[in-house]
């Protein structure tokens, strides 16, 4: 069994083009889609959304580096994110904004080698960022 050499951590958001843009999923097509396919579906997503600058931590992966997420990119995630909240509702109660998602997805990835060897499942968010961060700096 090979030993991890030494791993980097990285803060990451998790962003999914396709919430993104109004294009038909290559997926809803019958037949296979390659993979080159479904790649271009999704950079041609985050292009809708003026996010195409924006990196993946590795290959075909929808965890992007906090640290290369510039504030232009970061308010429309932000707003995006807003915009899923129902209207209705009174977010001057903290309890609320809880209830519906007060962070967006993401945590810490291990990388070696330039290669993701541990990422965070699903519904993990970024609500306890120092916590998070003392993952990191420990």
């Amino acid at each position: 069994m090979e030993t991890l050499r030494e791993p980097n951590f990285e803060l990451v958001v998790e962003i999914e083009p396709c919430n993104f843009s109004d294009r038909e999923s290559p997926l809803a097509s019958p037949g296979a889609v390659s993979d080159d396919q479904f790649q271009r579906y999704l950079s041609d997503c985050l292009e809708d959304a003026r996010l195409n600058h924006l990196v993946p931590v590795e290959a075909k992966s929808m965890f992007y580096a906090v640290r290369g997420i510039d504030r232009d990119s970061l308010s429309t995630l932000v707003k995006h994110e807003l915009s899923r909240w129902p209207e209705d509702e009174d977010y001057s109660d903290l309890d609320n904004v809880a209830e519906y998602g007060s962070s967006l997805s993401g945590g810490v990835v291990m990388l070696e080698r330039e290669k993701c060897i541990s990422s965070p499942g699903c519904c993990c968010g970024l609500d306890c960022l120092i916590e998070w961060n003392r993952v990191l700096v420990d």
